[in-house]
């Protein structure tokens, strides 16, 4: 990034091309860190979906074998 600026200036001493530098700098390092932010948010993402679980209802009707089957 910084020679395709370099090569769009003429005259590399002057406060333009600072300025300009500058701001394509601080772009690209803002970009970065909105990657990275955005990686993180997919990731977390992807946990909360992966820990969803479907509750089921307990079965409180249970099978007949296991009523009054007790012998003294």
């Amino acid at each position: 990034m910084e020679r395709l600026v370099r090569s769009a200036v003429s005259d590399r001493g002057a406060d333009k091309l600072k300025k300009l530098s500058q701001t394509v700098h601080s772009l690209a390092t803002q970009n970065e860190l909105l990657r990275h932010e955005n990686e993180g948010l997919k990731e977390a993402l992807t946990v909360k979906k992966r820990h969803r679980k479907v509750s089921k209802p307990l079965d409180l009707q249970q099978r007949e074998e296991y009523h009054g089957g007790a012998m003294f």
